[in-house]
């Protein structure tokens, strides 16, 4: 170990080896929390698929043991609508919350910092939405043109389904799972817990990183590119107004549009469905233009985001964090779930892999 140095010619500074150089304490300090984090961030990712794989079965059983309107018969269950719906949501709230919930307490991040809903200023929330929900548009056509280029040479990905029920307390539960609870627990998870605490790498990092990670948790090609967009919009207004709550309303919009599109379609045939989608595009492209030149103006730094305080490259930032151990693990499990819903003249490469 080099000794330290002392006189009016060199500030005091001990330095260690690592990986064969001398490298100063805080870097290796950054590098390993870089690492940390990654690890958790991992680990968090793989007990939500193996929660949202197993907590629905459970609480069917359990629903079968506490009411008499639940019960089993081999590999089929019986329940009435709204206790599915009910069942759906607790297994989605308890698989999201629960890693995540862990992933904080280890990192010991505060509340306040990790799931930021303070008053943000009006103007930046309600614009922000309108730019937003203008980008969900732009998003969505892309989606479009990727899922045409792949059905052109005979790849097929489809989405997970849930049904629509018809009875009304079924039907409001169903939209509440669809369309309010991922604005709350989606954005306190991705905008709140995962990106505020990757903050302290720099906001640019953690803005992409938990996007890509948004993109990850929906588990399927045709939701990922749309969800990563969607991901850097949300965050963005996050970090711009230091609130949540603009990434909420968006997230919220967004959901509820293409709930009232299906209910649409469903009671007035496709072609009014595509009437309605078309009007709510043309209505937000022109809001959310108008919104972004009123932002532009008012902020011409709009688009800066504050300086890192990680003295760590990016690209020494980005490579510890994308191969920890834990991290590739979840990109694995991920991979293995996406290939279920790609298919190739009828047969899913996933089954392909696997039988």
């Amino acid at each position: 170990m080099e000794q330290p140095q002392f006189g009016p010619e060199r500030p005091v500074e001990t330095t260690y080896m690592w990986q064969g150089r001398p490298t100063p304490p805080r870097r290796v300090c950054e590098l390993q929390t870089v690492k940390n984090y990654s690890n958790g961030i991992g680990l968090a990712t793989v007990g939500y698929i193996a929660a949202a794989s197993a907590s629905g079965s459970l609480l069917l059983l359990l629903a079968a043991v506490l009411s008499p309107e639940v019960y089993i018969r081999g590999p089929q269950f019986y329940a009435p609508a709204y206790v599915t719906q009910l069942i759906y949501i607790a297994s989605y709230v308890l698989s999201l919350v629960l890693p995540f919930s862990i992933y904080a307490a280890a990192i010991k991040i505060p509340l306040r910092v990790a799931l930021p809903f303070r008053r943000a200023d009006p103007g930046v929330t309600f614009g922000g939405a309108a730019v937003g929900m203008e980008l969900c548009c732009v998003a969505g056509w892309c989606v479009n043109l990727l899922q045409y280029a792949l059905g052109s040479v005979g790849v097929t990905i489809t989405l997970p389904q849930i049904d629509t029920p018809t009875d009304p307390l079924a039907y409001c539960l169903y939209a509440l799972l669809v369309a309010v609870l991922p604005a709350i627990f989606e954005e306190s998870v991705f905008r709140g817990v995962l990106m505020q605490s990757l903050r302290r790498f720099g906001d640019g990092f953690a803005l992409v990183m938990s996007a890509l990670l948004f993109g990850l948790y929906h588990l399927n090609f045709v939701q990922m590119p749309y969800a990563i967009m969607l991901g850097l919009c949300l965050g963005y207004f996050t970090l711009r107004t230091g609130s949540l709550w603009c990434a909420v309303l968006i997230h919220l919009v967004n959901n509820s549009q293409s709930l009232l599109i299906d209910y649409v379609a469903s009671s007035s045939g496709d072609r009014a469905a595509l009437m309605v989608s078309d009007s709510l595009s043309i209505l937000w492209l022109v809001l959310g233009g108008f919104a972004l030149c009123l932002l532009m103006l008012r902020d011409q730094n709009l688009f800066m985001l504050n300086p890192p305080p990680c003295s760590l490259s990016v690209k020494e930032k980005v490579s510890a964090f994308l191969t920890t151990p834990m991290f590739v693990v979840a990109i694995i499990v991920c991979a293995l779930f996406m290939l279920n819903y790609i298919s190739f003249g009828g047969s899913t490469v996933y089954a392909a892999v696997t039988g």
